[in-house]
């Protein structure tokens, strides 16, 4: 607005004149913002546009406290934000900005089949709420043999308890991530554990170990032989079982053992992974 004013000294004499003080435009900033690329990302960007008014150069701060004359903060998690926008003399804003969380992308390993046995050949798809074209790549990982690794649908045969995993990426460089862990059915297990043998060279009975099924592709991870006085005498791990030969031979530190009944204690490891323990007593005879 426009002031008049008058200066009078001391012998009355006066003096006349306006002052105009302009009016300064209101501070005014506008604010735009850039959500991260992926869920759980913290690369969000909130961006102070437009800025008016007020007397320059200006200043921007996300905590009212730490001014910076950048006009872009970057690095920024999702949330709301309190942004201060400050002119040279001090004058200040404040803005308002939210910065929108990525949904976590939704993923799914499926089996052709609800339940499979030991050795049967299974195939897996997936399913996601991403949409075909904004699939990048797909990255299938398992200790078994897939019969692709890129693919949707890989095929891979049961032979013990597995895990697969499904690495999926977006044309945006987003990944999710999907395991399943393939169980076979449990089927009937056989044990059987003689309790008699005789070690004198006719071939039959001639070595005490343990039988399965042969089509378990079961194996003995250990097998432990104890006289009466409770001293080891024999030890063997991880081997086949129905082999007679892989088991004890009715020796002792390379001598033949006494007659009698010893005392054997083992454990079985199936297809599936489980583990089954078996002790009992067995006889040698001379």
């Amino acid at each position: 607005g426009v002031y008049s004013y008058t200066i009078t000294d001391d012998s009355l004499c006066q003096d006349f004149g306006d002052i105009i003080i302009d009016d300064i435009e209101a501070l005014t900033a506008e604010v735009t913002t850039l959500d991260p690329n992926c869920p759980e990302e913290d690369n969000g960007v909130i961006i102070i546009n437009n800025v008016s008014g007020g007397q320059t150069p200006y200043s921007f701060s996300l905590d009212g406290t730490n001014f910076v004359s950048s006009n872009e903060f970057e690095n920024l998690s999702a949330g709301n934000y309190s942004i201060s926008v400050q002119d040279a003399v001090g004058c200040t804003i404040e803005l308002e900005a939210n910065i929108n969380a990525q949904p976590q992308i939704l993923i799914n390993i499926d089996v052709d089949q609800a339940q499979f046995d030991f050795g049967d050949q299974i195939t897996l798809s997936y399913s996601t709420d991403i949409e075909p074209t904004d699939i990048l790549s797909l990255s299938w990982t398992s200790p078994a043999d897939l019969s692709c690794t890129d693919c949707d649908n890989p095929s891979l045969e049961i032979l013990q308890q597995t895990l697969v995993t499904l690495l999926l990426t977006t044309i945006d460089g987003c990944t999710a991530t999907a395991e399943i862990l393939l169980t076979p059915a449990d089927p009937p297990f056989d044990i059987y554990t003689p309790n008699v043998f005789s070690p004198n060279g006719d071939n039959v009975n001639d070595g005490f170990t343990l039988f399965t099924d042969e089509n378990k592709n079961a194996i003995i991870k250990s097998l432990a032989i104890y006289d009466r006085w409770g001293e080891l005498v024999f030890i063997a791990e991880n081997i086949a079982p129905n082999d007679p030969s892989l088991g004890w031979d009715g020796t002792f530190k390379g001598e033949r053992a006494a007659s009698g009944v010893y005392v054997f204690v083992a454990s079985i490891q199936k297809s599936n992974g489980a583990i089954i323990r078996r002790d009992g007593d067995v006889t040698l005879l001379p």
